[in-house]
């Protein structure tokens, strides 16, 4: 008998873990395929119109700048989009800089490039890059504060005046002579040319479409706006060659800055909205509660009390006691 009841004990509690574990895989798969549904849902009623920020190397609006990243990444560049605070690339062994400030200016040396469009960065940053660009780097940057930080009074940005096209020249051949390329431009840059800064894409007296400026052992190249290197533009002109031209050689690095367009470095959980992650903590909370009000526990079944005869041995000792006394 009491073989009996362990085993029937151990069968019941089999059974209940059983049954424990499939509810508990069932409410997980639930929760998983919810969550993937609501995904779904937003991505179907959200449309696939473009999406983004303007100057943003993930935004495929027409003011985004992926199909320059994507240009930069055919042709061998090597790409990176920093999220949050602004992280310097490593300096490359391969690195080419102004000795002493010395040399002309050059556009198509080996360096480490950022680009900051549409966007500010904050002071302490700011004096980061700075230093950046002393040993070496280049910045390409559209941004009337961030120029003016760097460069101070060297040149003045100018956003007045309408979209103009220019010819191309057709004697461009591949990156020879920027000289001749020709931009879409949506504004100017006031400065004089000199042996620290040069003209980009040449305009009328002291105005310039596009400039380079020394800066240290690096180089600033200032661009009146980001339309230049736009997913609308890029294609029209000799933007294209513009953009790849402005990056260095094909051994160059290149690294987009999308903290200023609020990208940051949180990912997976921590990444998602706020009523995303209150709304997946509800259901967890939920499914918890449910499970402590439906469930007896997890582990051994504790047994019910039974209500059992009196013991045997009682029994033995009153027929006992019964043939003791009819002296049997």
């Amino acid at each position: 008998m009491r073989e009996m009841e362990n085993y029937s004990t151990m069968s019941r509690d089999k059974a209940f873990r059983k049954r424990a574990y499939v509810t508990i895989f069932l409410i997980t798969f639930g929760i998983i395929a919810l969550y993937g549904l609501v995904f779904s849902a937003e991505n179907f009623f959200g449309g696939t119109s473009p999406g983004g920020v303007s100057g943003s190397s993930y935004a495929t609006i027409e003011t985004g700048t992926r199909a320059w990243s994507e240009l930069l990444e055919v042709n061998g560049y090597g790409v990176t989009r920093d999220r949050g605070r602004v992280t310097l690339p490593s300096i490359s062994p391969n690195r080419q800089t102004y000795k002493n400030g010395q040399g002309d200016l050059r556009l198509n040396r080996t360096t480490d490039t950022l680009v900051v469009l549409d966007g500010a960065l904050p002071f302490d940053e700011a004096n980061e890059v700075r230093e950046f660009i002393n040993k070496g780097g280049r910045l390409i940057t559209d941004n009337p504060y961030v120029l003016e930080d760097m460069l101070g009074s060297r040149l003045q940005v100018d956003y007045r005046g309408s979209k103009k096209l220019f010819p191309s020249d057709e004697s461009v051949s591949g990156l020879e002579d920027i000289s001749k390329i020709t931009a879409s431009q949506y504004g100017s840059l006031k400065m004089r040319a000199n042996r620290d800064q040069r003209i980009l894409l040449e305009s009328k007296g002291y105005v310039a479409g596009a400039a380079i400026f020394r800066l240290g052992q690096g180089d600033v190249i200032a661009i009146p706006n980001s339309p230049i290197v736009s997913n609308e533009l890029i294609t029209q002109e000799d933007n294209a060659l513009f953009s790849l031209r402005i990056a260095g050689n094909t051994q160059s690095s290149v690294t987009f800055i999308e903290g200023v367009h609020g990208y940051n470095e949180a990912n997976g959980f921590a990444g998602m909205p706020l009523n995303w992650r209150i709304a997946i903590v509800g259901l967890f909370v939920a499914f918890v509660i449910f499970a402590t009000s439906k469930g007896r526990r997890f582990g051994v079944g504790e047994q019910t009390d039974r209500n059992l005869g009196p013991r045997r041995i009682y029994f033995a000792h009153a027929l006992a006691q019964a043939l003791k006394r009819t002296k049997r």
